[in-house]
């Protein structure tokens, strides 16, 4: 069962998500896109919620500079390098009636009509999209003929999304996978990594030993690249 509190802290104001479980026997905390999300055991009340919520304020401040920094660095905000691929370019600004975004060597040049955050953030998605959906016909082949044709399933299809709480998500019943932009910032292999993940679940909708046991035949290197995707670029 799921529900949303408010709760002000000095001047924040937070939407706190609260996700009842009857087989939790802890409460957990996570950020979503900034904002709390408490995981608990059924019968806890909201007062005790809120009351745990208030309690790791400094960590829920913490945690939000660190992904406002982050954020600043993919985003590509003045004096910050950006990671494409895994590499970390310095950036420059041109003003062009055609936008787009080019890769030199050791520089993303952003073609943009007017010099704001926005217009860069907007270019550096729309290139993201394109390099993305182009990996996916270079690294798909191999999981569609391990996972799919050896499994007698048919062939997914996947979207990009600007996902900022997950790597990816998949679909059986719709044999559809997404997959979060964010990950151009990370090495090739975290993608390829991301992407048999989400094939897996086409055979096993949930995270246990029958699935992992799937993602590690394909991959047996596959906890050491995942282990990437907890570094902040």
């Amino acid at each position: 069962m799921e529900k949303e509190l408010e709760l002000v802290l000095k001047d924040d104001v937070y939407r706190v998500t609260v996700i009842r479980k009857k087989q939790n026997k802890r409460m957990y905390l996570r950020l979503k896109d900034g904002q709390p999300v408490i995981t608990c055991p059924a019968r806890t009340s909201d007062r005790t919620v809120l009351e745990f919520v208030r309690s790791q304020e400094a960590w829920i401040r913490r945690q939000k500079e660190k992904e406002a920094a982050a954020s600043a660095r993919r985003q590509g905000e003045r004096g910050e390098k950006i990671y494409w691929l895994g590499r970390a370019y310095e950036t420059k600004t041109v003003i062009s009636h055609r936008e787009g975004m080019l890769v030199s060597e050791d520089t993303l040049i952003f073609l943009v009509k007017e010099d704001t955050k926005e217009r860069m953030e907007k270019v550096f998605l729309a290139a993201a999209k394109e390099r993305m959906e182009q990996f996916m016909e270079e690294l798909r082949g191999e999981w569609d003929r391990k996972i799919c044709d050896a499994n007698r399933i048919g062939y997914p299809v996947i979207r990009m999304r600007n996902m900022k709480s997950r790597w990816g998500s998949c679909s059986m019943q719709k044999k559809e996978i997404h997959m979060s932009l964010q990950l151009i910032h990370y090495p090739p292999q975290c993608i390829d990594a991301v992407l048999l993940h989400e094939y897996a679940h086409l055979l096993v909708p949930n995270h246990s030993k029958a699935f992992y046991a799937i993602v590690l035949r394909h991959m047996p290197q596959y906890w050491q690249i995942h282990s990437l995707l907890k570094t902040q670029l």
